[in-house]
């Protein structure tokens, strides 16, 4: 099943809550306590707020930084080329690393810090998030219109999703399952009940 939406309404929204936050918080109580630790060219980051690490993609060297938020030390895992989105499952301790320029899906433990696998999905992954109570995780592949479904216990692919054209961001609602994709084409927004 598959409803459309406006996507546009849906960024508004999304932008609103984004800026009220940030308008929130005042400049002077903002601190920054670290910089400068990541590799080439970050360009994506996921938190696992249960472990307190956090996760940057380095799109300029195929890395992801693993940053300690309690200590700020920092290690650096090798993963596929051209990394372009990030997400963990909190319940796993998995990362799953989207990578634009050979069409994997980098796995890596995040308590040992270790590659576990390499999935291969569509053309051009360009998102990837994760649904922890089902153990799912989906990836937006722009150039083949669809989206792959990942298996998170077996990191095999489950199947494919037809997603409007060129898919680019993905949600997942933690409660129902379902999945939001946004993409460039039409239609601009797709739901789906991806059971």
């Amino acid at each position: 099943m598959a409803i459309i939406c406006s996507v546009r309404s849906v960024f508004a929204a999304a932008f609103s809550l984004l800026l009220l936050l940030a308008l929130s918080t005042p400049l002077e109580a903002q601190t920054v306590l670290t910089n400068d630790v990541t590799g080439s060219g970050a360009y994506a980051v996921a938190v696992n707020a249960a472990t307190r690490k956090a996760y940057v993609v380095n799109n300029g060297d195929n890395t992801v930084t693993v940053i300690d938020e309690t200590t700020n030390a920092t290690s650096t895992v090798n993963v596929g080329s051209g990394p372009y989105a990030v997400a963990v499952n909190p319940v796993t301790n998995f990362v799953y690393v989207a990578n634009h320029g050979d069409d994997t899906v980098t796995v890596i433990d995040g308590t040992k810090r270790t590659v576990v696998a390499t999935v291969k999905v569509g053309q051009r992954p360009e998102a990837v998030a994760v649904d922890p109570k089902r153990n799912r995780v989906y990836v937006a592949n722009t150039h083949s219109d669809n989206v792959t479904v990942i298996d998170g216990a077996r990191n095999t692919v489950l199947k494919t999703l037809k997603a409007g054209k060129n898919p680019f961001a993905l949600a997942v609602d933690p409660k129902s399952g379902q999945l939001y994709v946004a993409s460039y084409g039409e239609p601009a927004l797709v739901v789906v009940d991806p059971r």
